[in-house]
């Protein structure tokens, strides 16, 4: 039975292996109005899926140039590896797993929005209107620092997460630097987490400087086993640059320049792994009394902990803590008035949560605190 699609609007079809979907009418081209894309109360609200109504792909690094005002940059295409399980291919400001940034003649995708945005429409000038020959049509050369770390599966599966240095961008999501994780129904994930407590596929962060950078991760599994996580790309590091990924279970420390392909290799005993994994980038510039002499110096304990927590800093202007769960969620916020603080853990479930410690300068540490 015909129906008519609405133009610009996503669509989700679950076909057989046999099964086609067979379409009709006149190629679209110009202008073409999708109307309004709201924001609702939630705290998931704002995605939306939408459809390329050209008869040729679209080049988002084109389109996020011209977006209307509350439209998040990172585009997500959710590939079906099976008729219920699948991954999403996501682009954001030339990092991801899009290819190209390019999205086909026809294809669904999401994308989400801060705010009601008024009016959304596809223009022409994102269409791509030549072959995209990807041996000889290249961009300029990519100078940004950047990290590509992968998680992978015994398989040989691998779920990429992307981090960059830019100036604009802050340790905060960023609606034009940030792509947050939309998580795969396969159940391998891989993300880091911003300082205001996003999951992140792609995360942008100020130029890299001369100060210690720490990115908390969160992986998750599809069952308890033995996985890897892998350095797939360092680009544009200065050799200087101490890559480190951080174990916090073992209390290992990796440098992921020296790391095999095969990576790091560890023991999953849940599905859910937060607070194990930090990503830490010390400039060579940094000395034992710069930001790393003062991350030695915070303690969290007792570790495991029942009932409270105290937290020891050093002195030094204000500091602060946040407690966040394995999904990034903000669970106790509270002040370092002094160099040390009881803080109650009263009410939190049993399990395994990321502490993190913003000292006087803006220097923040990562801790994993087991709560018993």
């Amino acid at each position: 039975m015909g129906e008519q699609i609405a133009l610009g609007r996503g669509y989700t079809v679950n076909l057989s292996a046999n099964e086609t979907v067979g379409l009709t009418g006149m190629l679209n081209n110009g202008v073409i109005s999708v109307g309004a894309l709201s924001y609702g109360a939630q705290p998931n609200s704002g995605w939306h899926l939408l459809g390329n109504p050209y008869p040729a792909p679209l080049d988002w690094n084109q389109a996020r140039t011209g977006l209307p005002a509350g439209v998040i940059d990172a585009v997500y295409v959710y590939k079906s590896s099976s008729q219920y399980a699948g991954t999403y291919q996501f682009y954001q400001n030339g990092f991801g797993t899009l290819p190209g940034g390019l999205i086909p003649a026809m294809q669904g995708f999401f994308l989400r929005v801060s705010q009601n945005v008024p009016s959304f429409s596809f223009q022409n000038s994102w269409r791509v209107t030549g072959y995209q020959n990807p041996t000889f049509n290249r961009p300029t050369a990519d100078t940004r620092p950047a990290v590509q770390l992968d998680l992978v599966d015994a398989k040989g599966t691998r779920e990429p997460a992307f981090l960059y240095f830019e100036a604009g961008a802050t340790p905060g999501r960023d609606d034009h630097y940030d792509a947050e994780k939309l998580p795969n129904t396969t159940g391998l994930n891989l993300a880091s987490v911003a300082t205001t407590g996003e999951a992140l596929a792609v995360n942008g962060l100020p130029a890299l400087g001369s100060e210690v950078v720490v990115v908390p991760l969160t992986v998750d599994v599809p069952q308890a086993g033995r996985f890897a996580l892998a350095a797939a790309s360092l680009a544009n590091l200065p050799a200087s640059t101490l890559v480190e990924l951080v174990d916090n279970q073992t209390g290992t420390r990796h440098d992921l320049r020296q790391l095999p392909a095969a990576g790091y290799a560890f023991t999953a005993d849940s599905r859910r792994v937060a607070g194990r994994f930090v990503l830490n980038l010390r400039p060579g510039t940094v000395t034992a009394t710069g930001p790393a002499a003062l991350a030695a110096q915070v303690r969290a304990y007792p570790n495991p902990a029942q009932g409270q927590l105290t937290i020891s800093r050093p002195a030094g202007g204000p500091a602060s803590a946040v407690l966040l769960n394995a999904i990034g969620q903000q669970l106790r916020t509270v002040a370092l008035p002094t160099t040390e603080t009881t803080v109650s853990l009263q009410g939190l479930p049993t399990g395994v949560y990321a502490l993190r410690v913003t000292l006087a300068g803006g220097q923040t540490v990562v801790q994993r605190v087991v709560v018993q």
